[in-house]
């Protein structure tokens, strides 16, 4: 039947939110942030193994200078950001792909940076889209895989508003969060998974990423990464 769904995710502390140019961090242009995110989902059911996903999204996150911010350069206002999130669910056997477009509006967003930077009045609305193809694969008794791939694009974005890896919902092993914030790109993760004895389970992760990132140049970068996980559950 028809569901409805929400989350809210936070971080009390602020982070710093790197800079790159050219490949170089600018940390003259550091900023501290402190995020905020909440979600409410509508799943209408189209058919048995098809699902239609209308939300809508609001970001908030808090802006500072960091230590190293130039005095001359303007940090932005707080954003907050309202979306909208329109996707199409399907599934089929081991089969599951996904495609979402993400329009989205930013309130009160003023001009920053430094003074010499052009300011696209344009970046405070935005548009965000993908497409997600997932197949699952059981090995044995104790073993399972997983591939996905994943391609993303948008329109109008900025520093703010790109794509970027973190450690929850967009991960890349081996790259610390928001240290690659790209445009476009493609991302294909896979994970095998065994269970050798009961209450130990065993996961190997193999990532990839080909993406535009404009603080690293023109064109698409590569970025390979490995992990491995060991999950024991405590006593009772």
């Amino acid at each position: 039947g028809w569901q409805l769904t929400g989350q809210a995710f936070g971080i009390g502390s602020s982070y710093n939110d790197r800079s790159f140019r050219d490949g170089r961090e600018r940390y003259d242009e550091n900023i501290r942030q402190r995020p905020f995110r909440a979600d409410t989902t509508l799943v209408v059911p189209l058919a048995p193994r098809a699902q239609l996903r209308l939300g809508y999204e609001f970001d908030y996150t808090a802006f500072g200078r960091s230590d190293d911010t130039a005095g001359p350069f303007v940090v932005p206002n707080d954003a907050n950001v309202h979306g909208a999130r329109l996707a199409l669910d399907l599934q089929h056997g081991p089969w599951a792909a996904l495609v979402w477009w993400n329009p989205a509006r930013r309130i009160g967003w003023r001009r920053w940076g430094k003074p010499t930077d052009a300011f696209d009045a344009e970046t405070d609305d935005f548009q965000r889209y993908g497409a997600m193809l997932s197949r699952t694969w059981v090995l044995g008794e104790r073993s399972v895989a997983r591939l996905e791939g994943n391609w993303v694009d948008g329109h109008d974005l900025d520093r703010f508003s790109r794509f970027s890896f973190d450690g929850f919902a967009n991960r890349l092993r081996g790259y610390p969060s928001a240290s690659i914030r790209y445009e476009r790109g493609a991302v294909m993760r896979s994970v095998a998974t065994w269970t050798p004895v009961p209450r130990l389970r065993l996961d190997g992760f193999v990532d990839y990423a080909a993406v535009h990132d404009p603080g690293f140049g023109a064109g698409l970068r590569s970025y390979p990464g490995v992990g491995t996980a060991i999950e024991v559950p405590l006593p009772h």
